[in-house]
């Protein structure tokens, strides 16, 4: 027997008959308040009638009804003393247990007690944590640094667990790993976050620095490094949630998206390859709408546009007035090259084809910003030296 053991069950049974047991009204487990998570804390029932206050008043010490946790390596779902431990000061074992002081009969206990039938089992689970008591011990943490207002409660219930700010506080302070994994493990199968509510999802600083408002778009390549470390949290069906090609989900890409993917694509490649392959996903869809021709102006290579895009008599479908409202779309899958191949002079290499309507005037642009014209004209072009004598 322990010498703290030892010293427990003396100071319990020295103390039992003081007259703090008439000590004043209790004050019930906090209820309604900072509820814990029921998926990290499974719901309780305690029918049983115990006051911790009292108890840690008359100086019973936490090990003396709780011994099992000093050796516990896991979380303990039901850390609860039996009959022997309670059986040291309360002593029902003895003739006439009804006149013995600490009170030892069974309605003195269990709650609702009916002579002669099982009394109510206490249900309690372990928490679905990766968790040493005796680890926590060791390190000289007191218990009442985790399982707070012990000294004012009676049956201390999931309120009286620490919070995971608590743990990672002190995990900080004594500079050991924050990780999720190091606390929330894989269970039943099923990982945590697929069972805790929105609201209870980690944010701040129990989110991951990497998780910043990009995330979604970069998780992909960290994903395929290190799927372990993802699956510490999420399970595939998390994955599935968004990649499984049901549904697109809004938040990754805009309803105009395959007007305006080029131009991401091309500036930011990798991005894009973080879920989709150019060789397979992107090749097979530009098949399909006809823009494997290496020349887009051929036929075979106009599977986005209407038929009259690039013809003449112009119409409403001709491409001039889709780039008059927005040529942003345009520039998604077109280069300034792509139009100079027809807008172009002929001294230049193009077609001549003027891409200016009636009443253009020419000198004032030229003269603000002559480069914006070399893009169709060359640097000699006699009709731009016209509008330099200007």
């Amino acid at each position: 027997m322990s010498i703290r053991l030892g010293f427990g069950i003396v100071l319990g049974v020295l103390s039992a008959a003081l007259s703090l047991m008439y000590g004043a009204a209790l004050m019930p487990a906090a209820a309604g308040v900072d509820q814990r998570n029921d998926a990290v804390y499974p719901p309780q029932s305690i029918p049983i009638l115990f006051s911790h206050q009292r108890h840690l008043a008359l100086g019973v010490g936490c090990v003396l009804c709780h011994s099992a946790i000093e050796d516990s390596v896991v979380p303990m779902g039901a850390p609860f003393p039996n009959h022997d431990q309670c059986g040291l000061c309360h002593l029902m074992n003895l003739p006439d247990v009804s006149k013995l002081y600490p009170k030892a009969t069974c309605d003195a206990c269990h709650e609702n007690y009916i002579a002669g039938e099982e009394p109510a089992r206490i249900m309690a689970s372990p928490a679905n944590l990766s968790f040493a008591h005796k680890t926590h011990i060791e390190a000289g943490i007191e218990c009442t640094t985790c399982h707070v207002n012990m000294e004012q409660v009676t049956i201390a219930n999931t309120q009286q667990l620490p919070r995971m700010k608590e743990c990672v506080s002190c995990h900080d302070k004594r500079r050991i790993s924050t990780a999720c994994i190091t606390c929330h493990p894989a269970f039943n199968e099923r990982l945590l976050t697929d069972q805790v509510p929105a609201g209870f999802m980690p944010s701040g600083a129990q989110m991951p620095d990497d998780h910043s408002l990009e995330w979604l778009n970069s998780h992909g390549v960290a994903a395929r490094m290190d799927p372990q470390r993802c699956m510490a949290c999420h399970g595939q069906n998390r994955c599935l949630d968004c990649h499984d090609a049901v549904g697109k989900p809004d938040k990754v890409h805009p309803g105009d998206w395959i007007l305006l993917h080029p131009r991401r694509a091309r500036s930011a490649g990798s991005s894009c390859q973080s879920c989709h392959r150019t060789e397979s996903f992107c090749a097979d869809c530009h098949r399909a709408v006809g823009l494997h021709s290496a020349d887009p102006l051929q036929p075979g290579g106009l599977g986005v546009h209407p038929p009259g895009w690039v013809d003449l008599p112009i119409t409403r479908e001709h491409h001039r007035f889709a780039a008059q409202r927005n040529i942003t779309q345009c520039s998604a899958c077109h280069e300034v090259d792509s139009c100079g191949r027809c807008h172009s002079t002929l001294s230049f290499g193009g077609f001549g084809v003027t891409p200016h309507g009636p009443g253009f005037k020419a000198e004032r642009l030229y003269k603000r910003n002559p480069a914006s014209c070399w893009s169709c004209h060359s640097v000699d072009d006699p009709l731009l030296t016209t509008l330099g004598e200007q």
